[in-house]
């Protein structure tokens, strides 16, 4: 992304793409526990077998073809930007390039990460799947 507001172009765009087509499918809705996006990087808790995360993420590369999603799963451990998530039992544990380990329970969103004063990333809320209302 080389101009300065491609971000704002792609957080929109990726916005519309959502509440068009990810946020109202049904295997989404179903196992999609956690839900996170900077720009267009994702992250997600999936609750389903590995066969409706395929069935979901070929669903994601049928919608546009010219746009295409790469998936990173793993039951223990996965890299989200900065960021290695670790799932140790009932919390997740994340850790940073600095390896400033953060512990907090799986059901809460890790706090913001600082460095020099400024946010390391920006985190984007998005209520509880179940919370959530579309009229399409």
């Amino acid at each position: 992304m080389g101009s300065h507001v491609a971000p704002a172009y792609a957080n929109a765009y990726m916005n519309e793409l959502e509440v068009k087509y990810i946020f109202n499918n049904s295997l989404f809705l179903q196992y999609a526990k956690c839900y996170h996006r900077y720009i267009d990087d994702i992250f997600c808790v999936w609750s389903g077998s590995l066969d409706s995360l395929k069935t979901f993420h070929e669903y994601l590369n049928s919608i546009i073809p010219e746009l295409s999603f790469t998936i990173q799963y793993n039951m223990k451990e996965i890299p989200f930007l900065d960021t290695l998530v670790l799932r140790t039992g009932g919390t997740h544990q994340s850790q940073t390039e600095r390896d400033a380990g953060i512990d907090v329970p799986a059901e809460q969103t890790p706090p913001r990460l600082e460095k020099n004063g400024r946010p390391q990333r920006r985190r984007i809320e998005i209520p509880p799947v179940q919370q959530r209302k579309l009229d399409s």
